[in-house]
This record gives structure tokens, sequence and C-alpha cells, in this order.
């Protein structure tokens, strides 16, 4: 894969959804929670406003990843028992799109991230002390659910800092 990045200036998205800290092994719990999100949202009466993503807010490979599994909504949201809701920060963002397996996303979100130190670029992203904390670091998919999954298009998206 060679990644060609478009950067666009982005407003400020709400979501809800779900924050987990897992193994890369328990993805799937936190994927899960796109039809339990999108399900609750509709009976609740709240719109909902694109695609669904994953957050990435710590990614430390192969150990562990901090991620929300999100649904963007119209403004102000309520949300159920364990459901957060927030905001994706608006900024700049290096994106690049993807038909394909999601498995070949971690390959490509390296190359964009590499793409960005080779070409000067600062990524939003701060220490904690021990992690690296991003702050908008995130994987939108946009096929729905009966596409093959090898034919998912999905973007993966990395808010600049400059």
């Amino acid at each position: 894969m060679t990644v060609d990045p478009v950067i666009t200036t982005r407003p400020a998205s709400p979501y809800v959804g779900w924050r987990r800290t897992i193994h890369v092994d328990q993805f799937p719990e936190v994927a899960d929670k796109i039809p339990v999100t999108l399900e609750w949202l509709e009976e609740h009466g709240v719109t909902v406003n694109g695609a669904p993503f994953f957050r990435y807010h710590v990614v430390r490979l192969p150990d562990h990843v901090d991620v929300s599994c999100c649904i963007p909504v119209e403004g102000e949201s309520p949300v159920g028992p364990g459901m957060v809701a927030d905001v994706l920060p608006a900024g700049r963002y290096a994106s690049v799109r993807h038909v394909g397996h999601p498995d070949e996303l971690v390959e490509l979100t390296a190359e964009l991230v590499e793409w960005g130190t080779s070409t000067g670029r600062s990524w939003d992203v701060t220490s904690d002390g021990s992690d690296d904390v991003w702050s908008g670091r995130v994987e939108t998919y946009f096929s729905p659910p009966d596409v093959p999954i090898e034919q998912w298009e999905t973007e993966v998206a990395i808010r600049l800092a400059d």
C-alpha cells in the first residue's frame, strides 16, 4: 500500500458510543456495540449524523487499545447505561480511503503516520507519561453490514497539530 492522504478541515462531531480499553483480540466486543447503539438512538429519537467510526484514544500494540465505538449525532444527546457522549474535535485531518478487509487498516494507519513524519507534519498527540494519547485518530466505516467484508469502504483519519 502507498498512501496519498487528503487534508481537510472538519467541524467538531458529537457522538454517542462506548469506550473501552481492550486487548486487540477483544475488538469484536466493541464493534458489536454499533447495532446496539443505533437501535438505542432510534428508540430515543436521536438523529444520526454520519457513518459509524472507531476513535482510538491510545494505541499500544500488541498489548491494548483505548477505543470508542462511535455513532455521530446531531448536537447533544442523552446516553444509555454504560454509554458515553463526547465530541471528536474540529481541526485539520489527514485521511486516506481504503476498500478491503479491515485487517489491512493497521498497516494503512502505520503508513499514514509515517507519511506525516516523513513530510514534516505533526500529529495532535500528547503523552500521559506512559502512552501516546491521540486527540483525533479514527476509522470510519461507510459500507452497510450486508456488503462482503473484503469490499468494505473505510477511511483512516488523524488530526494534525499544525
